[in-house]
């Protein structure tokens, strides 16, 4: 059956072919060499031949996939030679080479042969002969060095070079007087000798054979044809014979004997053997035709002769074309040898359309011939089986586009040109070039070249047409309408020159055809074509209704085994077709503008079928069609049979029967039209077949309403069943039409990233789509790019057709289950999951429009495809209603549930939360939380309140919230999770996020009914491991236990805080926050009863937590870390050490650097820095604090005050920055003078903090005053005396002042016998009745005796006398004392 509506199991060999224009318009590059042949540039001038075109379709006797759909051709322009390679199964790498023979140009003779591993191209010029050997592909295939990459192979011409063309080649030097060749023919022996001969206009036949050994070539002169008397004859009768000249030959062997064949202008064969030289044979072939009485007069163009293609056979065949006057004709000859003759006999004739033939292929199967009209228009016709059907016209594609279907007012012009200019396959980039080259003639810069884009191109093209357009503006303004109308004149120019170009480019050239296989393909000037077999509705259609018989179904089953159905089915298609006939032209636009307004088919029908039986202009039409309906006895069957020829529905792979993706072959990647030339003709086929049924559908629907107007016995059928399936039809085919040829867009790297992310958050990323933009530019279609991905199922499923014709037992179905897969009522959901991965939104939206008013299949699967495209440019809020649309198909909507989004789930809450949890990681992936938590509302709606994924709803809805800013929303949502450990992560997020945005209030204004000891572990814990400097946790739990009246809490953490500052933040900044925080804890304390005044601090071990103190490893019960009570008194010690520290930064910290801020002072060294900082006051604190004692300090001050008096006036003023810091009891300084102030400061130091019966205070400044050569202020002394006088006595004693302390001895002793006693302390004199008084008997020995050595000097002699004195009166007043209280005793 050979039916592409329906899957069929075997194939037959259709009727009619029709030709197939795969996509070339990208740039072709060619690898150019030049070889010089002798030539000169007067021969390229002198010697005019016309350009050809061949090819070669290699044997595969062993069904190579590497050698099917495989074909070398040539074209011969001028001196140029273009050699390409194609596959339509590989992508042949380096196939192209270009050989520009130096001014010689090339004769019709070029031809292809294998031999040995090898493939020979024989090559004749004018003034040369070479031959190319190039690597066979089954030689590559063998030695693995051909594949490049899955669908890649290395082309013989890969590694074509000028070496090639020059290795094997003869430079021929013809005498002056003879005429250059204008007819060459060439052989290949299996002896591997290459046989050229070449003709010229004199007759003259020279014979070149070029051996297997480079240099081993000879040349002779073949004998006259006229007679055989030998060379000496021809060379003297040649010039008066004309008749007997060669027109074409060629050498065939015949027999074991290589001969040349020639027709001659006399309409004679002559045959000549190489090997002799000599003609042999001449035979008359006017005898073999039906004229054989008249005589026949050449025509105008030359006869020609072609080998026929054939099996092996004993008889040569031979196909020659010969031209008359009167008409022209193929005839078939045979030669063979008969009793040791050559014998040759007429095996058939074959009248010819009166054109100019561009050349034929005959076939033992038959002739394929290519013509050219008067108008230009080509012609391609076959003749099967010896001619006796006659001539099969081959349905040609137009060269010219034409300018009738862009009409469109209503569009802009540039819009409405650009689509048609850069349509897939529409037209090449060179002839877009060379249009923009023509219209910027004047611009220097125009430099298109393959390296051109095809956005830059149409960038270029824009330029070109709106310079036009600015040329042809004369005024300076102009109307909307005027420049509308320039615009389109302009744009109409640039489109009829290219397609003027691109007619001239589709001119033939030749054409290749083989025994294996039921094509055609033709050599035009700048692309090949191929012509495919059609099926039996398309035979139809393309014949337009005109000489079709039922043997059109003859292959049919369903119309085959019935004749008098089959005849039904025609006599309807022919009213069809009469329909057709009837219409506008522009009713296939009509029905497609309707179509695009979204209005039904239906309605269009029944205006077109109104406007038929109102036309006036031919009455008779009607009753012809109607006339035909009533030949068809079962009308009901014979529709029937048509609808279901034409649906597509009842395919195997329609209805699901067949699951591509799961046929397992022999071969794992089957290569049949897998080339990228391969895949485009699979496309351009499938589009051919989908017209020609919707343009037969259409017809068929508006046959169908002029029914229901004028016969009411099919009405009820018609209207319920037929009309409806119609319409519906009409929609199917609309679509894929569309889909044949709506051009993408290869998206940028960024859109193909973000198109992984999503694939990979919808977890579909494991599917592989195949799909490659490798190769995608702007001209090509997304049937192709469906193909070349997820479309390459169906090669996989055909597979490759070894030993049989691919192209009637692959392609057929290719492009059926192909358009099966892109039809819109499939099972499979292939193209669905292409169009998700495609990236290609625009014709997404446009696709889901179509279908969006009549389709019923899978409505909500289209949806949620729609929402993504709308997603992914940049409509979010339309993408949110259709995601939310679409959930309504689950579970019902297999193509969404399982194929798209592949859920799983045991029940339909289940399959539906988890579509929303993958549409949210959809929308995820786009900036619109707002739509997230829209989503995640339904989502929750419908999601049961004991679902396990509710606790995943709720936590992405409290995410979204707090992203946003919706605190209290983020709040309900937190606490309504089900999930304590979700609602533990969310309540850590929402504390650090709100603490980041510094929004404490809030934070802490907030319930958190059962979570409070979550909330004070996490701020704790975030508390602890993070960076102080910008830490304000401890912060905020202070406030947090304050407002909960936890005041101990409250002060553990600012403990806690102030402890960590003063170890980790060692600067200004952190001793700031370290007094603050023990000041805010010993605050909180004070609040405290204070049986709890106190705190817990714990202790670090000093070992390490992971080895012992000898070094091993510790067992896994670890030490614990002791704990240590801080009482208040110890809080109060370290916010004074902290606040001295701070102090002592502040006002020091330039000049000591930040070692007062470091955190290991003690408070020695603390004082220590103090009083060298003149903070006298603050280190007096510490020391009272810390039971230090004063000594430093009052050394230091009474230091300062001694250099002070004798400073400088600045230093003097300067001291009053200091004095400041050390305000007794925080009063201002009493005074003008720093020196006073100073010495105020000492006094008072000295005297109210030496303690009660000790001196020490005292004598350290004494001492550092005479340290310092300073006197003792009166104070101090009068101080000391009270005190202790002794002492004093020895300092002056020590320092040597034995004046002083002498002064101070007598004054002491007057002082005891009861003269001035007031100021040493004393409380009674020297008396009877008084407790005993005490003299420092060894101070003032020790002092007497310094004097006495020292008595020689008058002034310590005087102070001596004086000592002794007083001492003896000293002595009688104490024997006096002495002897009343004896004598008051007794």
């Amino acid at each position: 059956m050979y039916e592409t509506g329906r899957d069929g199991e075997v194939y037959e060999p259709p009727r009619g072919l029709r030709e197939v224009i795969p996509n070339q318009t990208g740039y072709t590059k060619f690898k150019e060499f030049t070889v010089p042949t002798g030539g000169v540039l007067s021969t390229l001038q002198d010697i005019k031949l016309p350009d050809t075109a061949g090819g070669y379709v290699y044997a595969n006797p062993d069904n190579s996939p590497t050698l099917s759909n495989r074909t070398l051709f040539w074209r011969t322009m001028g001196d140029t030679l273009e050699l390409s390679e194609v596959s339509l199964n590989f992508n042949l790498v380096g196939n192209k080479v270009l050989y520009r023979f130096q001014d010689s140009p090339l004769l019709d003779g070029v031809s292809v042969h294998e031999s040995w591993g090898h493939v020979i191209i024989l090559v004749p010029t004018v003034t040369s002969v070479h031959r190319l050997a190039f690597p066979h592909p089954s030689r590559l295939e063998k030695s693995g060095i051909s594949r490049m990459g899955e669908t890649g192979l290395m082309s013989i011409l890969s590694e074509a070079s000028v070496g090639t063309a020059r290795e094997y080649e003869y430079l021929i030097n013809f005498p002056a007087s003879s005429p250059l060749p204008h007819l060459a023919a060439s052989y290949y022996t299996p002896d591997e000798e290459s046989v050229f001969v070449l003709g010229n206009s004199q007759g003259q036949l020279t014979c070149v054979k070029m051996g297997q050994v480079r240099g081993m070539t000879s040349i002779n002169q073949l004998a006259s044809p006229s007679n055989y008397l030998g060379r000496v004859w021809t060379s003297l009768t040649r010039a008066s014979e004309a008749r007997d000249q060669p027109q074409s030959f060629v050498l065939v062997p015949v027999d074991g004997q290589l001969m040349l064949v020639a027709v001659c202008r006399d309409h004679k064969v002559r045959v000549w053997n190489i090997s002799s030289g000599d003609c042999i044979h001449a035979t008359d072939l006017v005898q073999f035709l039906a004229e054989a009485s008249r005589e026949m007069v050449q025509g105008t163009q030359p006869h020609k002769i072609a080998t026929v293609q054939q099996e092996k056979s004993e008889e040569v065949v031979l196909c020659v074309f010969l031209c008359f006057q009167q008409h022209s004709q193929f005839l078939n000859l045979g030669l063979s040898y008969r009793a040791g003759q050559l014998d040759v006999q007429a095996r058939g004739t074959l009248y010819c359309p009166e054109y100019d033939l561009v050349g034929f292929s005959p076939t033992a199967r038959g002739i394929s011939a290519v013509w050219t009209t008067s108008d230009g228009e080509t012609v391609v016709r076959r003749s099967m089986h010896g001619g006796a059907r006659g001539w099969e016209n081959v349905s040609l594609v137009e060269s010219d586009p034409g300018l009738e279907e862009l009409d469109g007012e209503d569009v802009d012009p540039r819009q409405l040109y650009l689509g048609a200019l850069f349509s897939p396959g529409m037209f090449r980039a060179a002839t877009l070039a060379r249009t923009v080259g023509i219209f910027r003639r004047n611009l220097e810069n125009n430099t298109l070249d393959e390296s051109t884009s095809w956005e830059q191109l149409k960038q270029e093209v824009v330029m070109a047409v709106e310079a036009e357009i600015q040329i042809s503006l004369t005024d300076y303004e102009v109307t909307d309408e005027d420049y509308l109308s320039i615009s389109r004149a302009a744009w109409s120019r640039f489109y009829s020159c290219a397609a003027q170009y691109r007619a001239a480019g589709s001119q033939p050239m030749g054409l290749v055809t083989s025994m294996a296989e039921n094509t055609i393909l033709i050599v035009r000037r700048d692309i090949i074509t191929w012509c495919r077999p059609v099926e039996a509705l398309e035979q139809v259609v393309i014949s337009g209704m005109t000489g079709i018989t039922t043997e059109v179904f003859s292959d049919v089953p369903p119309l085959s085994d019935e004749p008098s159905l089959a005849a039904d089915v025609l006599n309807l298609l022919l009213a069809v077709g009469k329909v057709g006939r009837l219409l506008p032209a522009s009713s296939s636009k009509t029905f497609q503008e309707a179509i695009h307004r979204q209005q039904s088919p239906d309605l269009v029908s029944r205006n077109l079928a109104a406007d038929l039986l109102a036309d006036q202009d031919m009455p008779y039409a009607l009753e012809q069609i109607l006339s035909r309906v009533k030949q068809v006895q079962d009308l009901t069957r014979a529709m029937e049979v048509v609808l279901y020829c034409l649906e597509l529905d009842s395919g195997s792979v329609s209805r699901g029967e067949l699951d591509l993706g799961r046929i397992e072959t022999d071969e794992p990647s089957p290569k049949v039209f897998s080339s990228d030339l391969g895949t485009s003709l699979v496309a351009e086929s499938l589009r051919q077949q989908v017209e020609s049924r919707l343009g037969l559908a259409q017809q068929l629907l508006v046959l169908q309403h002029v029914l229901l107007d004028c016969s009411a016995s099919v009405l009820d059928s018609l209207q319920s069943t037929f009309l409806p399936r119609t319409t519906v039809m009409v929609h199917c085919y609309n679509v894929l039409a569309w889909l044949a040829q709506v051009p993408v867009s290869k998206p940028p790297r960024s859109a193909e990233e973000s198109r992984i992310c999503q694939l990979a958050v919808l977890r579909l990323q494991d599917k592989d789509s195949g799909i490659s933009y490798e190769t995608v530019h702007s001209n090509t279609s997304l049937l192709e790019l469906f193909l070349n991905g997820p479309g390459r199922v169906v090669r996989r499923a055909v597979g490759e057709c070894r030993g049989e014709d691919c192209w009637t037992r692959a392609l057929p179905p290719i492009t059926n289950m192909t358009a099966q897969l892109l039809w819109p009522r499939c099972a499979s959901p292939t193209f669905l999951n292409f169009l998700l991965r495609s990236s290609q939104h625009q014709i997404v939206q446009n696709y889901c429009r179509m279908l969006s008013t009549w389709c019923e299949w899978h409505p909500y699967a289209r949806q949620f495809l729609l929402g993504t495209a709308f997603l992914n440019m940049g409509e979010e809020e339309k993408a949110l209603d259709l995601f939310i649309s679409a959930a309504g198909g689950i579970p019902q909507d297999g193509f969404l549930t399982d194929d798209l989004l592949d859920l799983q789930g045991s029940n339909t809450d289940d399959l539906s939360v988890q579509y929303f949890i993958k549409v949210v990681s959809l929308l995820e992936q786009f900036p619109c939380p707002d739509l997230v938590i829209t989503l995640i509302d339904t989502a929750r709606a419908v999601c049961p309140q004991d679902h396990k994924d509710r606790a995943t709803l709720s936590y992405i809805l409290f995410s979204y919230h707090l992203k946003l800013g919706h605190n209290k929303d983020a709040y309900a949502a937190m606490m309504s999770n089900p999930d304590r450990s979700r609602r533990k992560d969310s309540l850590r997020q929402f504390l650090v996020t709100l603490f980041d945005r510094g929004e404490l209030t809030e934070l802490a204004s907030y319930p958190y009914t059962d979570m409070i000891d979550e909330v004070e572990s996490i701020i704790e814990s975030r508390a602890r491991s993070a960076d102080l400097s910008v830490n304000n946790y401890y912060d905020f739990l202070y406030s947090f236990h304050v407002s909960k009246e936890n005041f101990r809490k409250a002060a553990q953490v600012m403990y806690e805080c102030g402890s960590r500052l003063g170890l980790e933040l060692c600067n200004l900044d952190g001793l700031k926050k370290q007094v603050q925080s023990y000041l805010s804890c010993l605050n909180c304390l004070y609040l405290v009863n204070k049986k709890y005044q106190w705190l817990i601090k714990p202790c670090p071990t000093i070992t390490s937590p992971k080895r012992s103190h000898d070094g091993s490893e510790k067992s896994v019960d670890l030490e614990r870390e002791g704990m240590e009570v801080v009482e208040l008194d110890d809080i109060k010690k370290e916010l004074v050490l902290s606040q001295a520290r701070l102090k002592l930064t502040l006002t020091a910290g330039a000049s000591q650097g930040n070692l007062p801020a470091s955190p290991g002072l003690t408070p020695s060294e603390t004082v220590g820095f103090l009083s060298t900082a003149n903070l006298y006051l603050s280190a007096v604190q510490i020391c009272t604090e810390f039971s230090l004692p004063l000594c430093g300090v009052v050394e230091a001050l009474a230091s300062k005050a001694v250099r002070l008096s004798n400073a400088k006036p600045q230093e003097k003023a300067a001291a009053w920055q200091w004095l400041a810091e050390n305000r007794i009891g925080g009063v201002d300084i009493q005074g003008d003078c720093a020196v006073t102030a100073t010495w105020n400061i000492l006094k008072h130091l000295v005297t109210t903090k030496e303690k009660p019966g000790e001196t020490l205070l005292h004598r350290v400044t004494v001492m550092r005053l005479f340290s310092v050569g300073s006197n003792l202020p009166p104070w101090l002394v009068v101080g000391y005396k009270q005190r202790d006088c002794a002492e004093l006595v020895r300092l002056y004693h020590s320092q040597g002042n034995l004046e002083a302390a002498t002064d101070l001895a007598v004054e002491y002793l007057e002082a005891l016998m009861g003269k001035g006693g007031e100021y040493f302390g004393l409380e009674h004199s020297l008396q009877a009745n008084k407790r005993p008084m005490w003299v420092p008997w060894t101070v003032l020995d020790r002092l007497l005796m310094e004097l006495s050595e020292n008595s020689s000097t008058p002034a310590y002699n005087k102070c001596l006398n004086r000592l002794d004195g007083t001492v003896d009166k000293y002595l009688a007043t104490v024997d006096r004392v002495s002897r009343d209280m004896i004598a008051s005793k007794a």
